[in-house]
This record gives structure tokens, C-alpha cells and sequence, in this order.
């Protein structure tokens, strides 16, 4: 049972660690990580957290230090796991749902194998005082709806396949919003679960219901065409 819960503890960490470590990653690096489906991935980490859970329950205390530290870190991993999906999955209410089931299963895991009081009293606050600002999040998101939408109005290839052009409607409700032209690399990594792209570049940035009137194509490889005025990509 022990190795059981070791084993899982490992695969749950590096589950709730994969969204966080793999943005700011690829972040640096230039690209975008996105999930293929964002509410069946964290659906997944609540049942392995949930699995996790019952078998912590079941098995008589686990008195290893290593174990308590997987736990440790996995419960601030999950925090931070939420605080990402309500950031760029708000679009989907039930991954931020399941994040949040996940962040609560990992903390009562964390909080039943870390064998120090003192430590659990730490852990509860720091996991309190890191669930307000998601929390609040989820709450604006409940409350307004998706706080921002960007959708896809149309999109264009380089002739060389080189460049991908994105028309984006960005409506930010009683905000406003934004009319942008993106365009980036046109290659993409896909994974079983996530896809990996260049970040975009902003070629143009109007106001918010220009699009309906608009059109892009290419000219050549180098040159995109917006209402027929140029756009060099360089």
C-alpha cells in the first residue's frame, strides 16, 4: 500500500505540474502550450487525486518523509494548477471545476502525510492564503460568464506554408474589446493531450467589430493583405 501511494503520489505530481511548468516553459522559450481538451485533463488529475485520497484514507498512517514531501509540493503545484486554469481556461467553467477539486484533494493529501504539526498548520494557511485569489476568480467567472472571448473569424496560410494569419475577434463584453490580425510560425507540436505553437505576433490591433468588414490574404510569402493594404511580416 505504501508503494501504491508513493507511486501515485509521484504520477499525481507530475500531472499538476504540467500545466504551470509547461506554460512558463514555453513561455521562455517562445511558444504556446495549450490542452487539447482542458476539462478532460483536469477531469483525469481529480480522479487520480480522488484515488490518491481514498487509498490515504484506507491504508493505516504512512510514516515517510519522502511521501509527506511529494504531497507537499503536489498540494502548492495544484494551487498554482488552479490559478492557470481560471487564468486561460476560463472559457470552460469545468476544468476550472475540476482544478478546483484537485487543489482541494491534493491539500487534504498534503495534510494528512506531512507528519509535523506545526508544518500542517504552515501548509493550511499558505493553501489559504493561495485559494483566495482563485477563488475569486472562479467567482467573477461564475458570476459574469466568461470574461473575455476570443474567437477565430478567419485564418490564412502563407503560399510557401511558411505563416499562419488569425483574424481575432477579442470581445470583452461591457469592456469592449479588440479587432487583431495575428500571425506566427506556421508549425505546431501535438502531444496526446496538449499542442505546442510559436507565439503569435500582432499585426494589427483595431476596434472591437472592425473584423465584420474585414478580410486578409496573402499576397506573397512576406506580405499580408488586410482590406487590401500591406502588412510586411518580417
Amino acid at each position: 500500500m505504501k508503494k501504491t501511494i508513493s507511486v501515485l503520489g509521484c504520477v499525481l505530481l507530475a500531472f499538476v505540474a504540467f500545466v504551470p511548468l509547461g506554460t512558463i516553459v514555453c513561455l521562455r522559450c517562445g511558444w504556446v502550450l495549450e490542452l487539447t481538451s482542458a476539462a478532460a485533463f483536469y477531469l483525469a488529475g481529480t480522479v487520480l487525486a480522488l484515488a490518491a485520497l481514498i487509498l490515504s484514507l484506507r491504508a493505516n498512517p504512512v510514516d515517510s518523509v519522502p511521501i509527506a514531501w511529494i504531497y507537499a509540493v503536489t498540494a502548492l503545484l495544484s494551487i498554482a494548477g488552479l490559478l492557470f486554469a481560471a487564468l486561460f481556461y476560463c472559457h470552460t467553467p469545468l476544468a476550472v471545476v475540476f482544478a478546483a477539486l484537485t487543489t482541494l484533494c491534493c491539500i487534504g493529501l498534503a495534510i494528512m502525510h506531512v507528519p509535523s504539526r506545526t508544518l500542517r498548520i504552515i501548509g493550511i494557511v499558505l493553501s489559504g492564503a493561495l485559494m483566495i485569489p482563485a477563488a475569486y476568480m472562479i467567482f467573477l467567472m461564475l458570476l459574469f460568464g466568461n470574461i473575455g472571448c476570443r474567437t477565430v473569424i478567419q485564418t490564412a496560410t502563407s503560399p510557401n506554408g511558411a505563416y499562419y494569419a488569425e483574424l481575432i475577434d477579442d470581445d470583452q463584453g461591457a469592456l469592449g474589446g479588440n479587432t487583431e490580425v495575428l500571425v506566427r510560425d506556421n508549425w505546431c507540436f501535438d502531444g496526446l493531450f496538449f499542442n505546442v505553437t510559436e507565439q503569435s505576433r500582432v499585426i494589427y490591433h483595431g476596434k472591437w467589430g472592425e473584423f465584420k468588414d474585414m478580410t486578409i490574404r496573402w499576397k506573397d510569402d512576406r506580405c499580408l493583405l488586410i482590406n487590401e493594404k500591406e502588412y510586411p511580416i518580417e
